[in-house]
């Protein structure tokens, strides 16, 4: 069995990157990025650059790129 969750990874003006459940909004009035944000998808990726894994890097100008997180069973 095998399930696929897309998530999106955004930058803000400050910099900080985050992980979203769903295709975040640019709030140009904040320099943020909004949108359905869980914790446990950002610490996932978190665990997963300690890993190894690398984001690529993002600016505030640049658009969210989407990720697959593929979980599956033997």
């Amino acid at each position: 069995m095998e399930k696929v969750l897309s998530l999106w990874y955004a930058v803000s003006k400050t910099g900080q990157g985050r992980i979203f459940t769903s295709k975040p909004v640019r709030n140009g009035n904040f320099g943020i990025w909004t949108g359905n944000h869980l914790g446990f998808a950002t610490e996932t990726v978190i665990y997963m650059e300690a890993e190894g894994f690398t984001l690529p890097t993002l600016r505030w100008d640049d658009e969210p790129i989407k990720l697959a997180l593929t979980l599956s069973m033997d």
